[in-house]
């Protein structure tokens, strides 16, 4: 029932389709929050909610859908945190929520979904550090983690040893801090990494080299993030001249330049030194 203009909530009468299995109601204009008694929907696999105007919080009684493969609340006005249960649901294999107002931190339990593939949500509220359960994911491919409140160090973030097909990765436009850890570049199946807009400092390190797959490498002002910026003139807030404290120093390795697969590279705004390799 996509791309219609269904309104109104959803009734709770809902919970009497418990033999569904696939519920798809993208793109109408549906509102108010989600029934808890979607949780009666014992055979649920498939549920796409985005594009609509739902709001509230996400009910922790999702959680007991323990068949559910696919959650999908894109583009929509969910508040409030995650529910510290989800990683009850052992049978997700995609988590999106990009693009609503979710705040809060992560709950330790994301560690717990062994079979997820997907995770993406980008565009929220979150803050706070990552939990260090982020790196057992064993089956993670796409990581969308831009455009939040982040912050903390990237210590935790992926396990090269555990992760064997990750191959994507954004952290942009948060405030993490630190270096950026040789171990994401030890990943085996990577393919895009962006961390552009953060709070990140160093120099670029050789062990980018050993990323045969790597195809995208965006760090532009990696230590350009808002809350790290040296503002020049403070009390003037319509003159927004800053400087940056952190990014990236330090040479290009000459070996970013010999990746047969690297296709798209932007370094840009940061603090890079040496002559142009590009003559």
């Amino acid at each position: 029932m996509e791309h219609n203009k269904l309104t109104d909530p959803l009734p709770s009468w809902i919970a009497a389709w418990n033999a569904i299995i696939s519920i798809t109601l993208t793109n109408n204009d549906l509102s108010g929050s989600i029934p808890t008694s979607i949780s009666f929907l014992s055979s649920l696999v498939y549920l796409d909610l985005s594009q609509n105007s739902f709001g509230g919080t996400i009910p922790s009684q999702m959680t007991f859908l323990t068949k559910l493969e696919y959650l999908i609340l894109e583009e929509c006005q969910f508040i409030g945190t995650l529910p510290s249960t989800v990683g009850d649901m052992k049978s997700l294999r995609s988590l999106k929520l990009k693009e609503n107002r979710l705040s809060g931190t992560l709950p330790y339990s994301i560690g717990s979904l062994s079979l997820l593939k997907l995770l993406d949500l980008s565009t929220n509220l979150l803050i706070g550090s990552l939990p260090s359960s982020m790196n057992i994911l064993p089956n993670i491919q796409y990581l969308f983690l831009q455009s939040n409140d982040f912050l903390g160090t990237l210590e935790t973030l992926v396990d090269p040893n555990h992760q064997l097909s990750l191959s994507t990765i954004d952290i942009s436009d948060n405030a993490f801090v630190g270096t950026i850890p040789p171990e994401i570049f030890k990943l085996p199946r990577l393919e895009h990494f962006a961390a552009v807009i953060n709070c990140l400092h160093g120099s670029l390190s050789q062990s980018i080299c050993t990323a045969d797959h790597l195809k995208v490498l965006a760090l532009d002002g990696i230590g350009a993030a808002e809350i790290c910026q040296v503002k020049h003139f403070d009390l003037l807030d319509l003159i927004k001249s800053y400087g940056l404290q952190d990014g990236l120093d330090g040479t290009i390795p000459t070996c970013l330049f010999e990746m047969k697969s690297l296709k798209t590279l932007h370094l840009s705004g940061n603090k890079i030194l040496g002559q142009s390799l590009l003559i």
